[in-house]
Protein backbone atom coordinates (compact mmCIF):
# COMPACT_ATOMS: atom_id res chain seq x y z
CA UNK A 1 0.00 0.00 0.00
CA UNK A 2 1.32 3.43 -0.88
CA UNK A 3 1.82 6.37 1.45
CA UNK A 4 -0.80 9.12 1.21
CA UNK A 5 -0.36 12.87 1.72
CA UNK A 6 -2.33 16.07 1.19
CA UNK A 7 -1.96 19.81 1.41
CA UNK A 8 -3.87 22.97 0.52
CA UNK A 9 -3.43 26.51 -0.67
CA UNK A 10 -5.43 29.49 -1.85
CA UNK A 11 -5.13 32.15 -4.51
CA UNK A 12 -6.97 35.22 -5.76
CA UNK A 13 -8.66 34.67 -9.10
CA UNK A 14 -7.58 36.85 -12.03
CA UNK A 15 -8.53 37.34 -15.67
CA UNK A 16 -5.70 35.07 -16.86
CA UNK A 17 -4.84 31.61 -15.57
CA UNK A 18 -3.04 31.74 -12.23
CA UNK A 19 -1.80 28.75 -10.24
CA UNK A 20 -3.57 27.93 -6.98
CA UNK A 21 -1.46 24.92 -5.96
CA UNK A 22 1.35 22.83 -7.45
CA UNK A 23 2.76 19.40 -6.71
CA UNK A 24 6.34 18.71 -7.79
CA UNK A 25 7.87 15.25 -7.87
CA UNK A 26 11.48 14.17 -7.38
CA UNK A 27 13.87 11.93 -9.28
CA UNK A 28 13.23 9.11 -6.79
CA UNK A 29 9.42 8.92 -6.87
CA UNK A 30 6.36 9.19 -9.12
CA UNK A 31 3.63 10.84 -7.04
CA UNK A 32 0.07 10.07 -8.11
CA UNK A 33 -2.62 12.73 -7.63
CA UNK A 34 -5.54 10.91 -6.00
CA UNK A 35 -7.74 13.75 -4.73
CA UNK A 36 -8.72 17.23 -5.85
CA UNK A 37 -10.93 19.51 -3.77
CA UNK A 38 -11.88 23.06 -4.82
CA UNK A 39 -13.58 25.42 -2.36
CA UNK A 40 -14.60 28.95 -3.33
CA UNK A 41 -14.14 31.29 -0.35
CA UNK A 42 -17.25 33.32 -1.28
CA UNK A 43 -20.49 31.92 -2.67
CA UNK A 44 -21.52 33.92 -5.73
CA UNK A 45 -23.05 33.49 -9.18
CA UNK A 46 -19.90 32.94 -11.23
CA UNK A 47 -18.54 30.10 -13.33
CA UNK A 48 -14.78 29.72 -12.92
CA UNK A 49 -12.41 28.00 -15.37
CA UNK A 50 -9.89 25.54 -13.89
CA UNK A 51 -7.06 23.57 -15.48
CA UNK A 52 -5.06 20.79 -13.89
CA UNK A 53 -1.98 20.79 -16.09
CA UNK A 54 1.53 19.32 -16.21
CA UNK A 55 4.62 21.48 -15.87
CA UNK A 56 8.35 21.04 -16.41
CA UNK A 57 9.47 23.92 -14.20
CA UNK A 58 7.93 24.49 -10.77
CA UNK A 59 8.05 28.29 -10.71
CA UNK A 60 8.36 30.13 -7.39
CA UNK A 61 5.82 29.50 -4.65
CA UNK A 62 5.34 29.33 -0.90
CA UNK A 63 6.14 25.83 0.33
CA UNK A 64 3.74 24.04 2.63
CA UNK A 65 4.68 20.87 4.52
CA UNK A 66 2.38 18.08 3.33
CA UNK A 67 0.10 16.38 5.85
CA UNK A 68 0.70 12.63 6.31
CA UNK A 69 -2.57 10.70 6.31
CA UNK A 70 -0.84 8.00 8.38
CA UNK A 71 1.37 9.39 11.17
CA UNK A 72 3.60 6.32 10.90
CA UNK A 73 4.73 7.26 7.37
CA UNK A 74 7.89 9.23 6.65
CA UNK A 75 7.79 12.79 5.35
CA UNK A 76 6.66 13.25 1.75
CA UNK A 77 9.32 13.35 -0.94
CA UNK A 78 7.19 15.40 -3.32
CA UNK A 79 7.04 19.14 -2.68
CA UNK A 80 3.89 21.23 -2.50
CA UNK A 81 3.56 24.93 -3.22
CA UNK A 82 0.90 27.64 -3.27
CA UNK A 83 0.78 31.43 -3.67
CA UNK A 84 2.98 31.40 -6.79
CA UNK A 85 4.93 34.60 -7.41
CA UNK A 86 6.19 33.23 -10.72
CA UNK A 87 4.12 30.72 -12.66
CA UNK A 88 5.34 27.20 -13.40
CA UNK A 89 6.47 26.42 -16.96
CA UNK A 90 3.40 24.58 -18.22
CA UNK A 91 3.71 21.97 -20.93
CA UNK A 92 1.70 22.85 -24.02
CA UNK A 93 -1.17 20.45 -24.65
CA UNK A 94 -0.76 18.62 -21.35
CA UNK A 95 -4.04 19.49 -19.67
CA UNK A 96 -4.98 16.64 -17.36
CA UNK A 97 -8.39 17.91 -16.27
CA UNK A 98 -10.29 20.97 -17.58
CA UNK A 99 -13.20 22.11 -15.40
CA UNK A 100 -15.81 24.84 -15.41
CA UNK A 101 -17.36 25.06 -11.96
CA UNK A 102 -20.14 27.14 -10.48
CA UNK A 103 -18.72 29.20 -7.62
CA UNK A 104 -21.49 28.28 -5.18
CA UNK A 105 -20.64 24.57 -5.16
CA UNK A 106 -17.48 23.00 -3.66
CA UNK A 107 -16.00 20.30 -5.91
CA UNK A 108 -14.34 17.02 -4.94
CA UNK A 109 -12.81 14.45 -7.27
CA UNK A 110 -11.45 11.18 -5.83
CA UNK A 111 -9.44 8.84 -8.06
CA UNK A 112 -9.23 5.10 -7.55
CA UNK A 113 -5.76 3.96 -6.47
CA UNK A 114 -3.69 3.49 -9.63
CA UNK A 115 -6.04 5.64 -11.74
CA UNK A 116 -4.92 9.12 -10.71
CA UNK A 117 -2.56 11.45 -12.56
CA UNK A 118 1.09 10.38 -12.21
CA UNK A 119 3.94 12.83 -12.12
CA UNK A 120 7.19 11.74 -13.79
CA UNK A 121 10.27 10.98 -11.68
CA UNK A 122 12.09 14.00 -13.09
CA UNK A 123 13.35 16.98 -11.11
CA UNK A 124 11.06 20.07 -11.19
CA UNK A 125 8.26 18.22 -13.06
CA UNK A 126 4.79 18.30 -11.61
CA UNK A 127 1.21 19.43 -12.00
CA UNK A 128 -0.53 22.64 -11.07
CA UNK A 129 -4.14 23.68 -10.67
CA UNK A 130 -4.90 27.00 -12.35
CA UNK A 131 -8.00 29.20 -12.18
CA UNK A 132 -9.33 32.21 -14.10
CA UNK A 133 -12.41 34.40 -14.47
CA UNK A 134 -12.88 37.46 -16.67
CA UNK A 135 -13.96 39.84 -13.90
CA UNK A 136 -14.02 38.14 -10.49
CA UNK A 137 -11.10 38.62 -8.08
CA UNK A 138 -12.19 36.63 -5.03
CA UNK A 139 -10.16 33.79 -3.45
CA UNK A 140 -10.48 30.07 -4.05
CA UNK A 141 -8.89 27.27 -2.05
CA UNK A 142 -7.71 23.92 -3.37
CA UNK A 143 -6.58 20.68 -1.75
CA UNK A 144 -4.43 18.09 -3.51
CA UNK A 145 -4.10 14.58 -2.20
CA UNK A 146 -1.45 12.20 -3.55
CA UNK A 147 0.25 8.90 -2.96
CA UNK A 148 3.93 8.06 -3.18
Amino acid sequence: MSRRYNSYGDQNVSSSYITIVGLTGATTIRPEITRLVINPKTLADNVLDYLLQRYTGAGTSTARTPHKEDDGDPAALASFGYNHTSEPTYTSGSILLPLQLFQKVPYTHEFYEGHGFKIPATAANGAGLQVKHASMTDEVQAVLGWSE
